[in-house]
């Protein structure tokens, strides 16, 4: 639960690039909560309240797949009422976003979440919230979310990126993606840059 806005770097996201502020010499990674990590793997099951406040400079260069400030999230977990403003989040791997790189099992949730001013960069399944699901059946619900016109996604090749969700559900008869009272004015793109 956030009690204040929190700033993880001072700077700005410029031309997709995060560019420190004056006088700061060191850029801080935020290590994704839920990973893996020596060989063991996490998966985040709980609830993130940000209480309308703010989380800027988050700042995410990863070669390992399934990359955001949560890495791996799994069965009812949620993130609502956070912004997340002058953000970079990048891989060289597969499925990431600002939010959550990859997600697994059913009734995750996305609530009232902003991006204002991020760079989403992956070599595939580049998703603005989220990078994309792991298994078929799983159910997902994004709502009152918005990515502004300066957050740009871009995935390095050709394939998957996407405003909310990097690439589109498996299969399955239970399979469930609900985008509700959401906007996205950001810019998605797939170049073959490799």
């Amino acid at each position: 639960k956030f009690a204040a806005d929190i700033t993880w770097n001072d700077g700005t996201v410029v031309d997709g690039e995060f560019v420190p502020a004056d006088g700061v010499t060191t850029i801080y990674k935020w290590e994704p909560y839920a990973a893996s990590s020596g060989g063991t793997t996490y998966d985040f099951q709980g609830s993130i309240l940000g209480e309308n406040h703010t989380i800027s400079g988050v700042y995410i260069s990863e070669a390992a797949a399934n990359v955001g400030f949560i890495g791996r999230f799994r069965n009812k977990a949620n993130v609502k009422d956070l912004t997340f403003s002058n953000c970079y989040v990048s891989n060289t791997s597969n499925r990431v976003g600002m939010v959550v790189g990859v997600f697994y099992q059913t009734n995750c949730l996305i609530e009232n979440v902003h991006l204002k001013n991020c760079a989403i960069f992956g070599k595939y399944n580049a998703g603005g919230f989220v990078g994309a699901p792991a298994y078929s059946n799983t159910k997902f619900t994004f709502r009152n979310c918005t990515l502004d016109e300066k957050t740009t996604v871009t995935a390095t090749t050709t394939t998957n990126a996407g405003s909310f969700l990097g690439s589109g559900f498996y299969s399955g008869s239970n399979a469930k993606l609900e985008i509700t009272d959401c906007v996205s004015y950001a810019t998605v793109s797939a170049t073959d840059d490799t």
